[in-house]
């Protein structure tokens, strides 16, 4: 008996929700459920159903909650009349600068149609925010190269350029064994711990005020040399020169903790973003990052590696 019971609760409460619903058939949906930092994506809606709507309105203030989500210029609604129907399409552009992997918040919808006002929430919504790669392909020819003979003339600059090698090597032993050895005897060979070398960077960094001049690529550069300086000294590799992927292939045969890579990966790919793609992260990102870079000197000091 009490099984029928809830099966009339649940058709009268379907045949309450269908009184009074709206005629127009709404669809909102993102362009990509899948995106790279940085990248352009928009949310999608889409109105359709036989009567004109006098009024549009979105609330997206939602979404600010989003870590590193940031709209772009907006775009006008769209309305295309096809016989008896109307259509109605609205594109909110947006991208995002940080990693994410997660439901979005629901957005509020309210449209005024055929004198009746209608509400909607759009939710279900899930993105997936990456790093992007970093891609270091090898490129072949698609035809054999032809290499012509080569002359002692051609030549000459490689041994130009080797004897300005041998002397600058010759000079700079000759300094060494000079002034730095009778600076070293005199005062003593001092040098910094790599997290207490770190720490004072990354402080002078902060008081350069980049961020408050909003100068974001001369501090994610400077925040990227000053990480890339820390994992060669601590973890005795060759950061400085390498590109991302090289770094944490170098990483994973060391004891740096694999459950952490992702930190030196986002720091150092966000830099390669800044200097080869002219992105432009907002100040709150910025600050973030450094952050971050202050936790990874501390976790490694603590995790004594």
């Amino acid at each position: 008996m009490s099984q029928w019971i809830y099966i009339a609760l649940f058709l009268g409460l379907t045949l309450v929700n269908l009184y009074g619903q709206s005629d127009m058939e709404v669809r909102a949906q993102l362009d990509s459920t899948d995106m790279l930092i940085g990248d352009q994506n928009a949310l999608h809606i889409e109105w359709s159903g036989p009567h004109t709507l006098d009024r549009i309105q979105i609330r997206s203030d939602a979404w600010d909650s989003v870590p590193g989500l940031q709209w772009l210029e907006e775009v006008p609604v769209v309305h295309e009349k096809r016989k008896d129907s109307h259509r109605y399409i609205k594109r909110l552009p947006f991208t995002v600068f940080d990693t994410l992997n997660q439901t979005l918040p629901a957005m509020e919808l309210s449209w005024e149609e055929a004198g009746k006002l209608q509400e909607l929430r759009i939710q279900n919504l899930r993105l997936r925010v990456q790093p992007p790669p970093t891609v270091s392909e090898d490129w072949s020819p698609n035809e054999p190269i032809v290499r012509e003979p080569l002359g002692w003339e051609d030549y000459r600059l490689y041994i130009f350029a080797l004897a300005l090698i041998v002397g600058l090597y010759l000079l700079y032993r000759y300094y060494k064994s000079t002034v730095v050895t009778r600076e070293a005897k005199q005062f003593g060979d001092i040098q910094l711990d790599p997290h207490e070398e770190a720490y004072r960077a990354l402080r002078a960094l902060e008081e350069l005020g980049y961020l408050e001049s909003e100068r974001y690529e001369a501090f994610q550069l400077e925040l990227s040399r000053i990480v890339r300086r820390f994992l060669s000294r601590k973890y005795e590799i060759s950061a400085l020169e390498s590109t991302t992927r090289e770094i944490i292939a170098q990483l994973r045969n060391t004891p740096y903790p694999n459950d952490q890579l992702s930190t030196v990966k986002e720091l150092l790919s966000m830099a390669d973003l800044v200097k080869f793609a002219k992105a432009e992260p907002p100040g709150d990102f910025n600050r973030r990052m450094l952050d971050r870079a202050f936790h990874l000197v501390d976790f490694t000091n603590a995790y004594r590696s």
